[in-house]
């Protein structure tokens, strides 16, 4: 007599399976499916795999057709369907893209398809970039796997759970030291794990659906990038220390990077974007490993100038010291490449991108570039290479390498937003643009409050909080210019007469310096409305005139 594997086995399988690991954990098993060990590399197109991802992740009705094209493959590790294009979208996308596989498989494409092979510190790899978080290894119930994997099968009457593990070692080429090094044991608490009766898959399916239901389609995509380590709170702190930052703007910024994107942060004035850009490249360079972070040699930063050419970014030629005829000089993102550093920039918009960036476009996207420049008699190229960490410049080939750990991040103003959709899209897609914002008022007021005011001056300062944010929101690296400015104006004499500064002298003085310049570009009502407004808050009448002076005088 035959046996099955039980529903009930099924049932108990895929809770165990949920969240024991990455939800890229399937993506290894099907390559290993396919024949992946580290003496035997592969190759795979985009479509090959379809085979073993029906053979793991396939769910079917009884009559053996799909429930429609959303819901062809389940995957268990995550409890989400994926549509009938998986392979492509998932396996296949995720190998080229996926910063967390990097690390365990090795990419090279052929004129066949996708060049397969596994690094020599994969097992090592795979322990750490497949678990589901930092502080919970990966640790996947083999009992529960290989029950899910050979659901649909037919076994003979004496099969055993342990018989059965073999079977799914045996199918999945899995050694005993990746057996050992995946896998726990952990047996259902019933003895009835097999069934004299073939599976219902009709019974299978509705379970399925109630644990993720229909409704939701979630990922119709490429498998997303995972969190492959949890966002640590010193991290986060690390990060923001006196910045006014909200901790999920931080553990977005984190987890972009880490799944390989370059960024554009856009915001008001004086919301620490640069500060940000800064720390966040510092974490690279110091702190990489402790946090699973993209790592470098350190950082450059710049600021850009609508002066940019390519001959800034990348490079040209030069005279030669000697005078000897014409040698290639490194721009700014060719000699970071060389040394293995992240570029910050800062005010991208005062740049033209386009013609700046140059081939620099093309690699971005993950594509070899070769500059019209010669180096020692060798075609200066750029060249993309996710394979490799770090980024490096060989000599005896004339090769800049753009490895994965590479970054762009840069700042502009939300003022000049709209110049950020006058950038090429094809610019645009290769960042993520993520906004910082003002916080809110009530947050901001008690920073404020908390910098020591006199208690006149801070009446001053609170009722132009509001006033400004009608119009044109300032950052807290603004508000806290002025408030310092004002804490020391009112605590100090000038002149032999020792006069000191009236509570509206001081404010009229750091608006001026510090609000005025902020105003740029604000129509002509937006401007009056501002200044009527701050009159209102002043009783001298020699302040008001001097404050509408200034306005005056500035716009």
């Amino acid at each position: 007599m035959a046996k099955y594997i039980a529903l009930k086995t099924l049932k108990w399988a895929v809770t165990q399976l949920k969240d024991s690991c990455n939800g890229l954990f399937v993506d290894f098993l099907l390559i290993k499916r396919e024949g992946l060990q580290p003496d035997h590399p592969i190759t795979i197109s985009t479509k090959s795999t379809t085979d073993s991802a029906h053979r793991l992740m396939g769910i079917k009705r009884a009559d053996g057709s799909a429930m429609d094209a959303e819901h062809v493959f389940f995957n268990p590790f995550v409890w989400q369907w994926r549509h009938s294009g998986y392979p492509r979208s998932g396996t296949y996308t995720s190998l080229e893209r996926s910063n967390t596989l990097s690390p365990i498989v090795n990419v090279d494409h052929e004129l066949e398809g996708m060049r397969l092979t596994l690094t020599s510190g994969y097992v090592t790899a795979v322990q750490e970039k497949l678990r589901r978080s930092k502080t919970r290894p990966l640790n996947v119930p083999v009992e529960a796997l290989a029950a899910w994997a050979l659901r649909y099968d037919e076994f003979p009457d004496d099969v055993t759970q342990s018989s059965l593990i073999d079977a799914f070692k045996a199918e999945y080429k899995l050694s005993n030291e990746e057996a050992d090094a995946f896998f726990v044991n952990g047996s259902p608490p019933f003895s009835d794990f097999f069934d004299d009766q073939s599976l219902d898959r009709d019974l299978l399916l509705e379970h399925l659906l109630v644990l993720a239901p229909s409704e939701t389609k979630q990922n119709v995509g490429s498998e997303p990038e995972s969190v492959e380590e949890d966002l640590p709170e010193d991290l986060i702190e690390y990060l923001r220390r006196d910045l006014l930052l909200p901790d999920a703007l931080l553990r977005q910024l984190v987890t972009l990077l880490r799944a390989g994107k370059h960024l554009i942060l856009t915001g008001p004035p004086g919301t620490g974007k640069s500060t940000l850009a800064g720390r966040l490249a510092e974490v690279s360079e110091k702190l990489a490993k402790e946090y699973s972070f993209p790592a470098s040699a350190g950082h450059i930063f710049t600021t850009a100038t609508a002066d940019w050419t390519t001959f800034d970014t990348l490079g040209g030629y030069m005279p030669a010291a000697n005078g000897s005829g014409l040698v290639f000089q490194e721009g700014l993102f060719v000699q970071a490449l060389r040394e293995n550093k992240w570029i910050v920039v800062d005010e991208l918009n005062r740049a033209d991108v386009d013609k700046a960036f140059g081939q620099l476009f093309t690699v971005l996207s993950g594509h070899n570039a070769v500059m019209p420049f010669r180096q020692n008699g060798l075609n200066v190229t750029l060249a993309f290479d996710r394979n490799s960490a770090a980024s490096t410049f060989l000599e005896e080939t004339g090769r800049y390498t753009v490895g994965r750990d590479w970054r762009i991040i840069a700042t502009m103003n939300t003022f000049d937003r709209n110049l950020l959709f006058q950038l090429s899209a094809a610019f645009v897609r290769r960042f993520a643009v993520v906004h910082v914002g003002i916080p809110e008022p009530d947050e901001l007021l008690a920073w404020i409050e908390g910098r020591g005011l006199d208690q006149a001056d801070f009446d001053l300062v609170k009722k132009l909080l509001p006033i400004l944010n009608d119009v044109r929101p300032l950052g807290p690296a603004i508000w806290g210019d002025l408030v310092d400015y004002m804490s020391m104006r009112t605590k100090h004499s000038f002149g032999s007469q020792s006069v000191v500064a009236s509570a509206e002298a001081s404010f009229i003085d750091a608006v001026t310096a510090y609000v005025l310049p902020q105003l740029d570009g604000l129509d002509r009502e937006s401007l009056g409305s501002i200044e009527a407004r701050i009159l209102e808050l002043l009783q001298s009448d020699a302040e008001k005139k001097r404050l509408s002076t200034m306005f005056k005088e500035v716009f």
